[in-house]
């Protein structure tokens, strides 16, 4: 992962996946890292978007719905947090 904060290679994380979105844009995985790389740049609107497309094509994931959580909590939206975390 990239997109680690201890890493804090944000500019090549954004790179493999733009190139990676490119080739395969229905990948639920892909959404999720495209998220977590927002989230690293604390651009939660843009994380929720790519968290929610995540979900969209991948509803079982826990992960990407937790992230979706976590991302309501970070804009204060803790009605949707709640609900994210307890699917």
């Amino acid at each position: 992962y990239y997109y680690s904060k201890s890493f804090k290679q944000f500019d090549k994380a954004k790179a493999i996946i733009d190139e990676a979105m490119a080739i395969d844009s229905l990948n639920a995985f892909l959404w999720e890292s495209f998220g977590a790389w927002h989230f690293y740049q604390n651009q939660w609107e843009a994380a929720s978007l790519a968290f929610h497309k995540a979900v969209e094509l991948d509803d079982n994931n826990p992960t990407a719905w937790m992230n979706l959580g976590v991302t309501a909590i970070r804009t204060k939206d803790y009605v949707s947090a709640e609900s994210n975390l307890l699917k």
